[in-house]
Parts: C-alpha cells; structure tokens; sequence
C-alpha cells in the first residue's frame, strides 16, 4: 500500500476538521494544554501459524515489531477545530515517539484520535478514513514495512499533562514463509476462488473497523532486493483487511525474474483478525502456471489473442500453442515482450513484426530460425536474446535499430565479454552473454542477410562463424562504432556496401575464400588504412574502397589482376589512392597493363622482404 509523503512540521496546525464545528483551535487555558504527546505503536503478535512450525522457519519470538520511521507521518482527528500532524523524527528506530515543548494547543480534556498514516484532506470523515491494498510493496528478505500498517488510537491524558496514544492496527498481516530455491523473486500473490480480499475500502476511527468498497480475489506484493543465494526461507508480510480464510483453498504464488513461478496450496484453520498476524508455512514447487507480463500492454494484446479458456491470462501452454505472430500496430507502443521467449510454436519472426516499434528489450524462442525482413527495422531495439536455432537474418532485419547487446544462446564455447563491458557477466550452462557493443553470431547461421545490421550504430566489434558462407548487401552499413570484424574462411562473398560507412573500421582482413568483393563494399571507410586482399579474388566490385581517406597500404595476393569496373581506391571522388599497392612479384607487368590497374601503375610494385608482405614463390622483378 502505496501513501502520500509531506513535508511535516510538527508543531503546524493547517487542516480544518470536516466536524462542522470550529475550523480553527480555539484558546487553551494553561491548565488545560497537552505538556507533551506520546505516540506509541502497537506489537502485532502472532494470531496463528498454519503448516510446519520449525523454528529454523519462525522469528526469534512470536511478535512482530512496528518501529517509527523517519518519514512515517501520524494524524490527529480532534473532535473540534484542525487536524494536527506528526513527523516521527522524534521516535526514529523505536516503538514511541515523544514530543514536547507545547505548542498545537491540545486540550487534556478534549477528545482525539491518532491515526497512521496521516491522510492529508481538510474533508477527512473520521468514519470514512481511505484504506488500500493495492500496489504493497515489500524490502528485503525479512521486513516488515510500515506501510503495511493502518493504526488507530484514542487519546488518553494521564495526570503528568501527557497526552498518549497508544496504537492499535485495523487490518491484519499475513505473513508467508515460503522456502523456495536461488533466485531472484520480484513478485508474490495468495488468490481464493472468490473476491474476499479488500483491495479499496474506508475505515471508522471510533469503532476500528475496515468496510470495504472494492474486493479482489487475489492480494499482491511487489518484492524489492529478495535474492536468495541458495535454497532458504523468504519472509513475506501481506497487509489485508481482517479477513475469515477457515476453509477455504488459498494459492500461494512467488514470481522470479527469469519468468519461473512457484506455489503450493493452503487450507487456513485461523479467522484472520484485526491487530494480529497469521502465518502461512509453504515449501514452494515450480508450476507453470500463467506467464507473468513485465508490459501490461503486452498482456493485453496475448490475452485478447490468445487466451483459449478466456480466464484472463496467458498460460505457458496457450503461448506454447501459438504459431504465428501477427504484426499489429500495438507493437508500435511495447517495451519490453521478453516473455516471447514462451511462444516456442513459433518458426520465425515475420517482415515488419517489430518494425518502427518501441520494443527495447525481447528474448526470442528456440524455436525462432529465421528472423525475416526488417523484422525490428527501425525499432528502439537495444537489446535480443537469440538461440543457436536461428539460420538466416533477412534482409533489413536490424537496420536502424539502436542494437547495443545480442544475447546469443548456443552449444559453443562461453565468451567472457567482461572486459569490453567494464562490467562482471555470468553464464550459465549453454548460455553465451554477449554485452555491451559486441555481437558474435551463433555458429548456426549460414547466411547474414541484406542490411541485418545496417545502421546498428553501437555496435563496437563483430565475429562472425565460420558456419556463414555470405555476407549480404549492407549487412553492417552505416555501424559507424564499429572497430573490427572478423571474416571466416567459410565466406566467398562480400555483398555491395556491407560495410559502408563503417567510419571507425581501421582494418580488415579478407580469407582466401572469398572470390568477389560487391560495389562499395568499404566505401567510407574513411579509418582504413591497409587492406589485405587474397589470391582467391577474381573481381572488386565498383567504388569499393571509395573515399577511404586513411588508406596507406594494399596488399592484393591474386597472380592474376582481378576484374574491375572502375577504380576502386579513391581517397574521395576525384582522387586516386596515392600509396603502394603490393602485388606479386611475377605480376607486377601484368597489373600495370590491366584496365583500371593501370590508373595505379607508379604505385604497383612486388611484394618482396622489406617493401612488403612475404608470399612465397613468385619471383622477383
């Protein structure tokens, strides 16, 4: 249960009471002033323990300690003139606060009520204080937080000029003890088969009691820091209103961040009273269940399609049932769809499906083996978790996106990216986390698509497998971060401008395999400065290395002159690359008297120790 913070003066008397009686305090005679105020709150003792009762599993003692915080804030409802509040800096760490030194004007003889926590409304109706149990959240493994906690007292003087109050809690807690292996749990709920929880409703500050106005078959708690390291107890403390459980089946449910659920069932034998609270005692098992979504708008959009029994979630085996994924406009306002990774009846993710959308984060199934045409184009795209599955990148797939991380789930050696990230990564069994800037393609794809990667700007570095026989047009146009890249000996191929505009590349090395490299393969490459071609190509492609400015070195290993159809090595569109172009040595001739070579001849020379790179045999001029 969420409450309003403000900033608290406790001596300042701003709110008229909605009593109809004075709207200010009147004048206090010196015998009859408050000399101080104590507010003490309650102990909330244990009413019941359902299931084992181990005390490895139960507190030291059976209470749990409410203790003032620094922000907490307390209300007096006078029975004339304003509303008077409390910051509890006073009792910080403790059960009671104390204040004196006078001051509000509070009558010994007149009638009031504290409440916590203080509901800042000059219209506040004592018999109708708001009360919510929505949106609780807990900290930690153990702790109790006071925000799960409505308190009530009457004022009571006593003959030393005390005003006291003395707390007591108008709801219950619920605490679950739920054993449950390592992990990371963000979210826990208990749910009956029919709405007996309050989720909003009011309560009377004389008579104490909670009636509710809107009621819920489930009650929630969102989880804060609860890692366990190895297989313990996790502490969970439910705020309700007093609620009779005697009977009735409960699910108890915890949720991790890696999309896993566990529960067991409960059969209560306690009426769950106001004051007090109720332990559930539960060794939780996995279930399936139903998926749980981080974007409601990403639920909405599952549910609507694909919830088969019409009970208003998504199972594990309604995702699973789905085989093909639409592209519809919803996709445009998504952030985050990591729970993809559920719908493995999926084969593919079609053309357009996530394109232009707002989607920064997805994990795509095992299922997925190709990633079509401009697929995420477009999109915020910064981070996909795909599997060893995938065979082919389509055309487009990626280009524009913002792809700083791939995730890559394969049967391969686990690299350790840590140090490029500046940040510690582990893996798990036959998971490989690539981060930061990097991408290493899974050894399954055979193919990398036109423009996959075009204008995926962050990325810094590049592996490709050895699995990959081409490089398609535009691949990695326009990755202007990106620093090297790493060709197998698999590629023949080198599609036109794959990597055009990639201005941070500083060098490339080109395998023996490769036969053709396309139009402006390199073009604007503008950091190149050597370029290693091999024997194996037989043509580059026009305006190739176009205005690689930086270029001072070329090596081309090719006995016989590849065909060209223009001249590929321009410092910019009117000048020629003015540096040595290293050819072998029993060619040198023959480059010379090539069309297009000859634009070079005066820079042609052999390839010998010294002047060049070694090859062996060939001669020397």
């Amino acid at each position: 249960m969420k409450r309003n913070k403000y900033v608290l003066i406790a001596t300042l008397l701003v709110l008229s009471s909605c009593s109809g009686l004075e709207s200010s305090i009147p004048d206090v005679s010196p015998e009859d002033a408050a000399a101080y105020v104590v507010f003490e709150a309650p102990v909330i003792t244990m009413g019941g323990m359902d299931g084992e009762t181990k005390a490895s599993l139960l507190p030291s003692d059976d209470n749990i300690d409410f203790a003032w915080e620094k922000t907490d804030t307390v209300g007096i409802y006078p029975d004339k003139g304003s509303q008077v509040f409390f910051s509890m800096e006073n009792g910080e760490g403790t059960n009671t606060a104390v204040f004196d030194g006078g001051g509000w004007s509070l009558r010994k003889s007149s009638k009031y009520y504290s409440y916590f926590p203080f509901v800042g409304d000059i219209y506040l109706d004592s018999k109708e204080v708001p009360v919510s149990f929505l949106g609780q959240e807990q900290t930690g493994l153990t702790t109790f937080n006071n925000s799960t906690a409505y308190l009530v007292s009457e004022g009571m003087s006593s003959a030393d000029g005390a005003l006291h109050f003395n707390f007591e809690m108008v709801n219950t807690v619920i605490r679950v003890d739920a054993t449950l292996p390592a992990g990371t749990y963000t979210r826990a709920t208990l749910s009956v088969d029919e709405p007996l929880f309050v989720s909003n409703g009011t309560y009377n500050l004389a008579t104490k009691e909670i009636s509710g106005k809107e009621f819920s078959k489930t009650l929630s708690i969102d989880l804060l820091n609860c890692a366990l390291s190895e297989r313990s107890v996790l502490s969970v403390f439910f705020a309700s209103a007093p609620v009779d459980l005697r009977g009735k089946r409960v699910l108890v449910r915890f949720y991790s961040d890696d999309g896993k659920a566990y529960g067991c069932t409960k059969n209560p034998s306690y009426e769950y009273v106001a004051g007090a609270w109720f332990g559930l005692n539960c060794t939780m098992g996995e279930i399936r269940g139903n998926i749980q979504f981080a974007d409601s708008e990403v639920k909405e959009y599952c549910v609507s399609n694909y919830d088969t029994d019409d009970d208003g979630e998504l199972s594990y085996e309604e995702a699973e049932a789905v085989t093909d994924l639409q592209s519809i406009p919803m996709f445009q306002s998504i952030v985050s769809f990591n729970e993809l990774r559920f719908f493995t009846g999926l084969t593919k993710i079609k053309e357009y499906c996530f394109a232009s959308s707002q989607v920064s984060s997805i994990i795509l199934p095992e299922s997925v083996t190709v990633i079509e045409i401009m697929a995420f184009e477009g999109s915020s795209l910064e981070s996909i978790t795909i599997s060893a599955s995938v065979l082919k990148f389509g055309q487009y797939a990626f280009r524009g996106c913002k792809l700083a991380e791939i995730i890559v789930s394969a049967d391969n050696p686990v690299y350790d990216s840590r140090d490029n990230c500046n940040a510690i990564i582990e893996t798990a069994s036959n998971t490989l986390l690539v981060g930061c800037n990097n991408s290493i393609i899974p050894d399954s794809v055979t193919s990398i698509g036109d423009a996959a990667f075009e204008c995926c700007s962050a990325l810094t570095s590049v592996t490709i497998p050895d699995s990959v026989t081409s490089i398609g047009d535009a691949a990695f146009e326009g990755c202007s971060a990106l620093t090297s890249v790493t060709i197998p000996d698999s590629v023949t191929s080198i599609g036109a401008s794959a990597f055009c505009y990639c201005s941070a590349l500083a060098s490339v090395t080109i395998p023996d395999s490769v036969t053709s490299i396309g139009d402006a393969a390199f073009e604007c490459c503008s950091a190149l400065t050597s370029v290693t071609i091999p024997d194996s190509v037989t043509s580059i492609g026009a305006s190739a290395f176009l205005e690689c400015s930086a270029l001072s070195s070329i090596t081309i290993y090719a006995l016989t002159p590849p065909t060209l159809s223009d001249s590929p090595f321009k410092t910019d569109y009117y000048t020629l690359y003015s540096g040595p172009i290293y050819v072998p040595a029993g060619s040198v001739e023959s480059y010379k008297n090539t069309n297009y070579w000859s634009d070079y001849a005066a820079q042609i020379q052999s390839i010998q120790s010294g002047t060049g790179p070694d090859i062996p045999g060939g001669g020397v001029d």
